[in-house]
């Protein structure tokens, strides 16, 4: 009897441990977080709920950040469940993952998301931090690798730069051999 008051508190403060090694990770983290919007341009809010907003800020980026992460590794479960759907030649995945509540869009997100952490390692908090919008779109077929390189190395940063610079590649493509034939026809 004794023994085993002695585990449960043996147990609880491990656990309290942990829970302040947590908190203090947490603490760092969000410090280091950089605030993205300029609050100087609230002119109505006073300078405490400026401070508030900016602590509000740095923990929706943190959670995300955590949500990142999960999500990669809800592609790297969906991708591990789907090669035994294949190995078994059944065709019962979209079925299988639908019952957990997925829709095909979002199976498609999580792993794309999760192969672009594996095609990228060193990249993978920039991964994390996309929007689901942004992995949609370096994933099409028609994203060139050069624009994907470019958002990695935050040379583009929005969902609209990606889309217009692959129109941009895409129209120089148009015309570059336009622009051959023409020299043929010169020549002949």
């Amino acid at each position: 009897m004794k023994a085993n008051r002695v585990l449960n508190r043996k147990k609880e403060n491990e656990n309290k441990r942990k829970e302040d090694a947590t908190e203090a990770i947490s603490i760092i983290t969000n410090k280091a977080i950089q605030i993205n919007f300029d609050y100087s341009k609230l002119q109505d809010i006073n300078e405490e709920e400026k401070s508030k907003l900016m602590e509000i800020e740095k923990e929706l980026i943190f959670e995300g950040k955590k949500l990142g992460t999960i999500a990669i590794e809800i592609g790297k479960k969906l991708l591990e469940a789907k090669e035994v759907f294949i190995k078994s030649h059944s065709e019962s995945f979209i079925e299988w993952y639908e019952n957990l509540g997925f829709n095909k869009d979002q199976v498609s997100i999580f792993t794309k998301r999760y192969q672009m952490s594996i095609e990228f390692p060193g990249q993978k908090e920039r991964i994390i931090n996309f929007s689901d919008r942004m992995i949609i779109q370096l994933n099409k077929k028609n994203t060139p690798r050069e624009i994907i390189e470019k958002v990695l190395r935050g040379e583009i940063k929005t969902t609209k730069e990606v889309i217009e610079n692959r129109k941009n590649i895409s129209s120089a493509l148009e015309i570059f051999p336009q622009e051959i034939e023409e020299a043929e026809i010169i020549e002949d």
